[in-house]
């Protein structure tokens, strides 16, 4: 399967305005590393941090179980 950046498949036109309305490029990063790890299940506490997918890398695994409930397995991906 191609995969395609959101910046190339959206294009110049109305798309791409729609999209940067609608979604944030930090929290599609976040979603498609999430997705690439099968832990979607926790995409919607990352993304609501605020934080950026390198900041979110960063957080040590107590962080992340106690703030977003991550389990430690989950962590280890």
């Amino acid at each position: 399967m191609v995969s395609f950046s959101v910046e190339d498949f959206s294009g110049n036109g109305i798309l791409k305005d729609l999209l940067q309305r609608c979604w944030k490029k930090e929290a599609l990063e976040i979603r498609s590393y999430l997705h690439d790890r099968a832990l979607l299940q926790y995409a919607d506490r990352l993304e609501a941090s605020g934080k950026c997918l390198p900041e979110l890398l960063s957080l040590s695994t107590g962080d992340l179980s106690s703030h977003f409930g991550m389990k430690r397995g989950h962590m280890a991906r």
